[in-house]
């Protein structure tokens, strides 16, 4: 018992410390419904995506908000023309 609550506690706290196929078991496992996957998928995006735009493009895909997306690609696009880069 006490695994399975240390499993729910960072699927919901801290999702970034569990791998893609932890992530996959403990949805199914505690029947997270599809909203709160999306939700705890979109806060582990900053954590396992390197590129700081390309997490948060990842969030707000996840999140659904598809003008948010639209703004990070063209800013990405931008940068990558002048050739800036995000660290």
């Amino acid at each position: 018992m006490e695994q399975t609550l240390s499993q729910y506690e960072k699927l919901m706290q801290a999702p970034h410390l569990l791998d893609d196929d932890e992530l996959e078991e403990a949805f199914e496992k505690f029947d997270i419904p599809f909203e709160t996957r999306m939700d705890i998928l979109a806060r582990r995006a900053k954590f396992v995506i390197k590129n700081p735009i390309s997490a948060k493009a990842y969030a707000a895909l996840a999140r659904f908000q598809f003008e948010e997306v639209e703004r990070l690609i063209e800013l990405q696009t931008k940068m990558q023309e002048r050739n800036i880069r995000v660290a």
